[in-house]
C-alpha cells in the first residue's frame, strides 16, 4: 500500500501548480480565469491537496512566501470541502507537511496551518489527529517564542472552532494539561500575541464549560487580574482579559462578587470604562460587565445590590459619558438599505383562536438607531438596568451632569444629556421633578441646528407623552405642532423620530389628537410621497396606530376619507418587489380592522394585488424550489391582508373571491411540502369559512383530508405545532358553519386524532385548547357519533376546557360537548366531578347555555339519588360552594 512517506510528486505538476498560484496573484482577470480553470482540473484528483501542502511547507529554495501563503489558503478550502473524501494516505501526508509548516518562519503560513489543524478536529474529532493537542501543548513550553506563539495561535483557533469537543469528559487529562500550560503563559513578560492567544484559549474553554476549567475558574480569574495589574499590555490583551472576566461573571457571579475579588475587579472595570481612546471595545466590555452584574442577580439579592450601590457615584457619570455620539455612531445612523429594514419585522406565524398567547411586554429599552452594537448603546442599556434597580437614586446622581450638559450650549454635549434624561424617565417608578419646566425647555431645543439633538429630544419628549397629553394643558397642542413640523424635517433620523414620537402621543391622548387632526393630515400629505426607508416605515406605523385609535372616536369617517386616498396612492406606486410593501401591508391591516365594511370602496384593489402576489409566489416556487423560503414573507403578508379583508367585510367578501384566482393559488400552496406554508393556508381557509362557506363547498373534501393529515405533532419540528393548531382551528370553523355535514365522512379519524391531542400528557397548551374547541364543536355536527368518545375523553376535555378564554369558541365547544352528554349519560356520570368543575369554572355563560348546564347537573344528581351526599364529599369545598350558589345544588 502507498504511504504518505513514499509518495513522490510529479515535478512538472508541482511546478505548474506553483506557477498557476503565482499567476493568480497578479490580479489580472483574464489570467485568474485561466488559473481557476486549470486548478479546477487538478482539484479533481486526490493528490492535488498533497501538492498544495508541499508548496506551502517548502520554505527554502521553493516558492515565494506569497505563493506559499496562497497555497495554504487554497489547501484550507480544499480540506474543508473534501475532508470526508480524502484517502487515509492523503490525510497522513497532509499531517506530515502541516507539522513541518508549523515551524515556518512566515506568520501568515503558520496562521493558516493552525486553521487547517482546526478543520481536522472540527470534522473528525480528537481521534482524527491523535496527539495534535499534546503536540501543541508541549510546544507552549518551547524555548523559541515564535514556536510558542504559533502553538498558542493554533490552539486558540482550534478551541474557538471546536468548543464542543472540549466538553467530553474522556479528554479531561488532555484539557487539564492544556490549561496548566496556558496558565504559565499568563505572565506580563510574555509577548502580547502569546498572552492574547493564551487568554483566548482559556476564555473559549470557559464558554464550553469544560469541567477542569470551571474547577479552576477562580484561579484563572486571579491569574488575569494579577497579569493586568503587573504590566502594560496592548489593547488586544486588555480586551481579552475583560472578556474573560465577563465570562466568569456570566458563569458564576458569586465568584466575582466575593469581597476579596470584587474590589480589584471593580477598580479595573471603572478604569477600563474610562478607556475610550485606543479601542472603544475595551470600554464596551467594561460597560457590559456592569450591566451583566444586574442581569445575573435575582431581585432579592439585597446584599449584592447594596455592594454595587457604593460604586454608583463613579460608575454612572462614566456610563453617561459613554453615551456621547461618536463617528462610529454617526456612520451607524446613515440610512439603512431598504432590504435590511424588515429583518426585525418578519412574521412569527398565524396562530388562530384557541391559543393562549403570552402578551408581548412593551419595549421600553433604548432604541438608539441602526443595527450595529456600539459603546453608546451599551451604556444606554446599562443606565436603563441601573435605573430599574435603583430608581430615583440614578437621577439624583446624574442630575447635575445632565444639567451641566444641557446648559453647556454645546449641542454635542447637550444631546447625550437629553438622551440620558429620556432613558431614566422611561423606567417605571422613576419620578422626574419639574416637568412643567423641563418639557417646555426640551421643546425649545427642537430649533437647534444639530439634527441628532433634534431626533434625541423628540425621543425623550415621547417618554413624557402621557404627562404632556393628559396633564400638560396647552403643551399637548404645542407638542403636536412640533411633531408635525419635525415630520417635514430635512433629516431622515428626525423624520423617523417624529413619527415614532407621534405614535406615543396618539396612544396617550387620542381625544386631544382628534381635536387637532388637521395638523397630522396636512403633515401626512406633505411627506408620504417623499419619505423613504425607515422614515416611511415609521410613518406607516403612525397611520396604523391612528387607525386603531379612530375606532372609538367620533367623526372618524371624515379622517379615513383623507387617509385612504393617500394609502391607496402609495399602494399603487410601490412595486411588488419593494420591501416597503411589508409595512404598507401592516398599515392596511390596521386600517381595514378599524373600518370594517366601510373599507369596501378600496377592498377590490387591495384584494386583487394580494391574490396576484400569492400567484406569483406559487409560480416562483415551481420554477425555483429554494424560493419556498426566500420569498415566503410576501406570501405570508398577503394572506394576512386577505384574512383582514374577510374578517372586516364578512359575506361581502364572496364577490371579491369569485373575481379572483384565489382558489387556484390555495390549491397549489396546500400541496407544498412545507409546514409554514400550510399553516398560513389553513388560517386563510378558516377565515374564509366564516364569510364565504358556500364557495368552499366544491373544495372542502380535499381540504379536510389534508387538514386531518396535518393534525399530528412531528417530533423536533416546531413548525408542526402551529400547522396542527391551524388545521384544528379550520376543522372547528367548518363544524360551526353551514358546511358541517361535509365533515361526516371523516368523523372517525377526526375524533380519534383530536381526542389523542388534548389527552396528550406533554402537549402544548395551545394545541390542547384548539383540539378541545374543535372536538366540542364536532358535537354540534354529529353529537350522537361523538358521544361514544366521552368515556375516554371527558376528563381530559373538561380539564382543558376550563382554561379556555370566554368567547364564541368556548361557547360553541361547550354546546357541542353538552349535546354529547345528552347522547351518553352513562359516560358523563363516570366523569361527573370533572364536568362539574368545567361548568362551575365557566364564568357568566350565555343564559341558554347556563340553562343547559343546570339541566345536566340536576339530571345527574337525580340519577345518583340517595348516594349524592356521600358522593359530593369528594368535591373540593370551592366546587361545592359554586354548585350551591350557581346551580342550587346542595352538597
Amino acid at each position: 500500500m502507498e504511504s504518505g512517506v513514499q509518495w513522490q510528486p510529479d515535478m512538472a505538476a508541482l511546478t505548474e501548480i506553483s506557477q498557476l498560484l503565482e499567476v493568480g496573484l497578479s490580479g489580472i482577470t483574464s489570467h485568474q480565469q485561466q488559473v481557476y480553470s486549470k486548478l479546477s482540473a487538478y482539484s479533481q484528483h486526490d493528490h492535488y491537496a498533497r501538492y498544495l501542502a508541499l508548496i506551502m511547507s517548502i520554505s527554502q529554495n521553493g516558492a515565494s512566501s506569497q505563493v506559499r501563503q496562497i497555497a495554504g489558503l487554497t489547501l484550507k478550502a480544499e480540506v474543508k470541502k473534501s475532508f470526508a473524501m480524502f484517502t487515509n494516505e492523503t490525510m497522513e501526508y497532509l499531517k506530515e507537511r502541516l507539522l513541518i509548516a508549523f515551524y515556518d518562519p512566515e506568520y501568515n503560513v503558520r496562521k493558516t496551518v493552525g486553521s487547517i489543524m482546526s478543520i481536522y478536529l472540527v470534522r473528525g474529532g480528537f481521534y482524527s489527529w491523535k496527539g495534535l493537542i499534546e503536540f501543541l501543548t508541549q510546544n507552549l513550553g518551547n524555548p523559541d517564542t515564535t514556536v510558542v506563539e504559533n502553538a498558542a495561535q493554533a490552539l486558540s483557533i482550534i478551541v474557538e472552532d471546536s468548543q464542543d469537543l472540549f466538553e467530553d469528559e474522556k479528554f479531561h487529562k488532555l484539557i487539564a494539561a492544556l490549561i496548566q500550560a496556558v496558565f504559565k503563559l499568563l505572565d506580563p513578560s510574555q509577548p502580547d500575541n502569546v498572552k492574547s492567544h493564551a487568554i483566548n484559549i482559556a476564555n473559549m474553554l470557559l464558554i464550553s464549560r469544560s469541567e477542569f476549567v470551571i474547577e479552576n475558574m477562580e484561579s484563572y480569574m486571579r491569574h488575569i487580574l494579577d497579569m493586568y495589574a503587573q504590566g502594560t499590555h496592548s489593547a488586544g490583551v486588555r480586551l481579552k482579559i475583560l472578556q474573560g472576566l465577563n465570562t466568569i461573571g456570566d458563569l458564576d457571579i458569586n465568584i466575582v462578587m466575593k469581597d476579596e475579588n470584587f474590589a480589584p475587579i471593580a477598580m479595573l472595570m471603572i478604569k477600563a470604562l474610562n478607556d475610550k481612546g485606543e479601542d472603544f471595545r475595551i470600554a464596551q466590555q467594561a460597560c457590559e460587565f456592569w450591566s451583566g452584574l444586574l442581569c445575573s442577580m435575582a431581585d432579592d439579592e439585597e446584599a449584592k445590590i447594596a455592594q454595587l450601590r457604593m460604586h454608583l457615584p463613579s460608575l454612572l457619570p462614566l456610563l453617561m459619558e459613554g453615551c456621547l455620539m461618536t463617528d462610529y455612531d454617526r456612520m451607524d445612523m446613515i440610512e439603512t438599505k431598504e432590504e435590511d429594514l424588515y429583518d426585525q419585522r418578519k412574521p412569527q406565524g398565524i396562530v388562530k383562536e384557541g391559543e393562549e398567547q403570552e402578551e408581548e411586554e412593551e419595549n421600553y429599552e433604548v432604541d438608539l438607531g441602526g443595527q450595529q452594537y456600539s459603546l453608546r448603546k451599551s451604556c444606554g442599556f446599562a443606565i436603563t438596568k441601573y435605573t430599574e434597580t435603583y430608581l430615583n437614586e440614578v437621577f439624583a446622581i446624574l442630575q447635575p451632569y445632565i444639567e451641566n450638559g444641557i446648559s453647556s450650549g454645546n449641542a454635542e454635549l447637550m444631546e447625550p444629556s437629553v438622551l440620558v434624561l429620556g432613558i431614566i424617565s422611561g423606567v417605571e417608578g422613576v419620578q422626574i421633578p419639574n416637568l412643567q419646566g423641563i418639557v417646555p425647555f426640551l421643546m425649545k431645543l427642537m430649533a437647534n441646528q444639530y439634527s441628532v439633538l433634534r431626533s434625541t429630544t423628540l425621543w425623550t419628549l415621547s417618554r413624557f407623552a402621557e404627562w404632556i397629553m393628559q396633564d400638560g394643558g396647552d403643551l399637548g397642542e404645542q407638542m403636536l405642532r412640533i411633531v408635525c413640523t419635525s415630520m417635514t424635517d430635512s433629516d431622515a433620523t428626525v423624520q423617523e423620530a417624529a413619527c415614532t414620537a407621534l405614535c406615543f402621543f396618539i396612544q396617550f391622548g387620542a381625544d386631544k389628537v382628534m381635536k387637532h387632526i388637521n395638523y397630522l393630515l396636512e403633515a401626512f400629505k406633505m411627506v408620504i410621497d417623499t419619505y423613504k426607508g425607515a422614515s416611511l416605515v415609521s410613518l406607516l406605523d403612525v397611520i396604523g396606530e391612528l387607525s386603531q385609535s379612530l375606532k372609538t372616536q367620533e367623526n372618524s369617517g371624515e379622517v379615513f376619507k383623507e387617509l385612504l386616498p393617500l394609502l391607496n396612492k402609495k399602494w399603487v406606486s410601490i412595486d411588488d418587489n419593494s420591501s416597503t410593501l411589508f409595512p404598507l401591508f401592516e398599515c392596511f391591516e390596521n386600517v381595514i380592522g378599524a373600518l370594517g365594511p366601510a373599507f369596501a370602496p378600496y377592498a377590490l384593489i387591495v384584494f386583487q394585488r394580494s391574490c396576484k402576489i400569492l400567484a406569483t409566489y406559487v409560480d416562483t416556487v415551481k420554477a425555483d424550489p429554494d424560493a419556498l423560503y426566500s420569498n415566503s414573507n410576501k406570501m405570508i403578508r398577503s394572506i394576512d391582508l386577505i384574512c383582514a379583508i374577510f374578517n372586516a367585510m364578512g359575506e361581502q367578501s364572496q364577490g371579491l373571491i369569485v373575481q379572483s384566482d384565489l382558489f387556484q393559488s390555495i390549491n397549489n400552496l396546500i400541496q407544498f411540502r412545507d409546514n409554514q406554508v400550510k399553516q398560513y393556508v389553513f388560517g386563510l381557509l378558516g377565515d374564509m369559512t366564516k364569510c364565504a362557506g358556500p364557495l368552499l363547498a366544491h373544495h372542502m373534501n380535499g381540504y379536510t383530508q389534508i387538514a386531518i393529515e396535518c393534525i399530528i405533532i412531528q417530533e423536533n419540528f416546531q413548525s408542526s405545532i402551529t400547522l396542527c393548531n391551524n388545521a384544528c382551528w379550520f376543522i372547528g370553523q367548518v363544524a360551526v358553519s353551514g358546511l358541517r355535514e361535509m365533515l361526516l365522512p371523516h368523523f372517525e379519524i377526526l375524533s380519534a386524532k383530536l381526542a389523542g391531542l388534548f389527552s396528550g400528557a406533554k402537549l402544548s397548551k395551545a394545541i390542547a385548547h384548539n383540539a378541545a374547541i374543535t372536538f366540542g364543536r364536532l358535537g354540534l355536527a354529529n353529537a350522537q357519533y361523538m358521544a361514544q368518545f366521552l368515556g375516554s375523553t371527558a376528563k381530559a376535555w373538561c380539564i382543558t376546557s376550563r382554561m379556555l378564554k370566554a368567547g364564541d369558541e368556548k361557547e360553541t365547544a361547550f354546546r357541542g360537548f353538552c349535546m354529547m352528554i345528552h347522547n351518553n349519560a352513562a359516560a358523563a356520570l363516570n366523569e361527573f366531578p370533572y364536568i362539574c368543575s368545567a361548568f362551575t369554572s365557566y364564568n357568566d355563560p350565555p343564559q341558554e347555555l347556563f340553562s343547559i348546564f343546570t339541566e345536566i347537573i340536576h339530571q345527574i344528581v337525580l340519577s345518583i339519588g340517595d348516594q349524592w351526599p356521600q358522593y359530593c364529599k369528594q368535591f373540593p369545598e370551592s366546587m361545592r360552594t359554586a354548585l350551591l350558589q350557581k346551580y342550587g345544588v346542595q352538597c
